[in-house]
């Protein structure tokens, strides 16, 4: 009789042993799914970063163009014109670092110190 509780007793944890071992794959394949889930997710979320991103550096060059043509201008104008240093204060304050700087931002940095000083 005791052999016979002893075969049950390991058949019993042989089960169990594999029960928790299915659940585990289970377990498993779940958090792939939730994986790959979030990583669409984040797929989603870069591609529309992107986009903006795209948007915001080209209206920044559109942006600057324009600063520049009006620059030049008031330069034309008036070299004397307080809004001049204004301009480069702001420009300054913005980019504090010259390598930090991009090299068309510098260049108007430099065109707008140079009426400064005349």
């Amino acid at each position: 009789m005791l052999e016979a509780l002893t075969d049950w007793g390991g058949l019993a944890a042989l089960l169990a042993v594999l029960g928790a071992g299915i659940k585990w794959l289970f377990d498993q394949a779940k958090g792939s799914g939730r994986e790959a889930d979030l990583s669409k997710r984040e797929m989603a979320y870069r591609q529309q970063m992107e986009v903006r991103l795209s948007r915001i550096e080209r209206s920044h060059g559109v942006l600057l163009g324009a600063v520049h043509v009006i620059v030049d201008e008031i330069k034309r104008l008036d070299p004397d014109s307080p809004a001049l240093p204004l301009v480069a204060a702001q420009l300054g304050a913005a980019f504090p670092e010259p390598e930090d700087m991009p090299s068309d931002l510098l260049a108007l940095m430099g065109r707008l110190s140079a009426s400064r000083r005349k």
